[in-house]
């Protein structure tokens, strides 16, 4: 990957089959023994079954948006998987892909506790009894089953096929299905990403709907989103390079459209006040807004001053994607689950790294390495791990092993370790000069639902996960975003968490 402009590579994959004539069938194509990829590609793998191609796409977003993604970009459709053969197939694909990935969307959904396969928003077939019976994930009791309407599709036991139900708003990598097709880059103004402050911008001259804009940025880059721009100075600059880049442009999509009373960037959910403030953001054309409905233009050919213009969504215009520099950052989401409130780092550390930073919060929010001290809170990060908007295999737990007593403590109180709550996995095949580096306690996942927990190398780098209560969360997250909201704008703004 190229680091100065953050494209990648893409390269499509083609798996051929010994044998296979255009009149094949399910159990000729079962017959072959492997799949054998020709090429390696670090984000998206393409698998050819008939006259078919099934294409994995390792960008996380959701399932709406995995939606359009397929239709716009690819030329086709969230594959539907009507056969126990089909999905054999694929799962055998998933074992041999060289990307990483757990499940991915597919184009499934359930109306009250009914699945049916979709196009689009057209039904195609309710989802074949056989398929559910065998493969549909029985999720456990601990954790709510509501609003799981979207499906996506993994591996287990290396090529066993299994369909998790998923909220459809957590951010999965998806699988396209299509006829022969085949796509490529747009073109953009500027060589690499133009920074202004704390994010990065780029400007595409290709002419799409607002809608259509939002699935190539993400497709662009997995990180970046329409543009948002939070005050008055970054919505000039940006207007300038509108100007100097090659070609000139006169407007562009970006970020904000209108929801209910006011236009919001959602991304950042910060709302745009229907009138310019004395400093001149929102920038509105005539210092307020005159429609009310549409997406935003960013606007420069009537002046020399940069506007936001509202227009209807379905207008072709050019588009301007972003992202924030997290080089010297930390991304995270927070969660509430009950009583319990979790930061989840996106980004890895060893067992001290994550400890340490957790640690920053326990003076006066009481964070700490995130411990299982009662069952219900394997159940918890089981659904952080693979349910939600993240997904990951690994995590780091506050728990460390003392091999003078040879016990396992929480560190945050020295207290021993209940082993009792955890899924420990035994090992039977012990070595003394290894396992004596193995003190520091992590969990892991198999077959989407089951956790184990073992002791490994401290120095891994692994994802991490901060616990509080509920309260000393909501606290934390008020705080930080008052901070950051007064230094932008001088007001202060609410937050949206994700809790079930």
């Amino acid at each position: 990957m190229d680091s100065s402009t953050n494209t990648f590579l893409l390269l499509i994959l083609v798996f051929p089959f010994d044998g296979i004539q255009c009149t094949e069938t399910d159990e000729d194509i079962l017959k072959t023994p492997f799949i054998e990829p020709d090429e390696i590609s670090d984000i998206e793998d393409l698998f050819t079954r008939g006259s078919s191609e099934y294409i994995f796409v390792n960008l996380l977003i959701d399932y709406h948006a995995a939606k359009v993604l397929c239709n716009g970009t690819y030329g086709g459709r969230l594959a539907v998987i009507e056969t126990t053969e089909l999905a054999e197939f694929l799962a055998e694909a998933l074992s041999e892909t060289n990307l990483f990935l757990d499940h991915l969307w597919v184009g499934g959904k359930g109306i009250n506790r009914t699945w049916y396969w979709y196009e689009g928003g057209t039904i195609i077939s309710p989802i074949d009894k056989q398929l559910i019976d065998l493969y549909f994930v029985n999720h456990t009791k601990s954790v709510k089953a509501t609003d799981r309407n979207c499906l996506a599709m993994g591996r287990k036991n290396h090529d066993v096929p299994y369909f998790p139900e998923l909220k459809c708003d957590v951010q999965r990598p998806f699988m396209c299905e299509r006829e022969a097709g085949s796509w490529g880059n747009n073109g953009t103004t500027h060589p690499g990403w133009i920074r202004i402050g704390n994010r990065l911008y780029k400007i595409f001259q290709e002419r799409v709907s607002w809608v259509d804009a939002t699935a190539r940025c993400i497709m662009f880059d997995r990180n970046s989103r329409l543009a948002v721009l939070t005050n008055y100075r970054e919505s000039q600059v940006l207007g300038r390079f509108l100007l100097i880049g090659r070609p000139s442009l006169e407007n562009a999509w970006i970020g904000a459209k209108h929801y209910q009373n006011h236009y919001a960037f959602s991304q950042e959910n910060i709302v745009l006040s229907n009138s310019s403030n004395p400093q001149g953001y929102p920038p509105w054309r005539n210092g307020t807004v005159r429609k009310t409905k549409g997406c935003i233009l960013l606007d420069r050919h009537l002046s020399n001053i940069t506007y936001f213009i509202e227009a209807r969504c379905e207008r072709l215009r050019p588009y301007i994607c972003y992202k924030k520099d997290l080089s010297e950052n930390d991304s995270f989401v927070d969660m509430l689950i009950e009583e319990f409130g979790y930061r989840i780092f996106l980004n890895k550390l060893p067992w001290n790294g994550a400890k340490s930073k957790c640690d920053k919060y326990k003076v006066k929010y009481e964070g700490k390495l995130v411990e299982i001290r009662e069952r219900k809170v394997v159940s918890h990060l089981i659904y952080i791990m693979g349910e939600n908007k993240t997904t990951f295999q690994h995590m780091w737990l506050g728990g460390i092993y003392d091999s003078k007593s040879e016990k396992w403590f929480w560190d945050s109180d020295r207290s021993l370790v209940d082993l009792n709550q955890l899924d420990w996995l035994v090992n039977t095949t012990y070595f003394e000069n290894v396992e004596k580096y193995n003190t520091c306690l992590n969990m892991d996942r198999e077959n989407h639902i089951k956790a184990i927990h073992y002791g490994t190398v401290c120095e891994y780098a692994q994802h991490f996960v901060c616990s509080f209560s509920r309260e000393k969360l909501i606290q934390l997250k008020t705080d930080e975003i008052n901070i950051a909201r007064q230094d932008v704008h001088g007001e202060k703004t609410t937050f949206n968490y994700f809790s079930i």
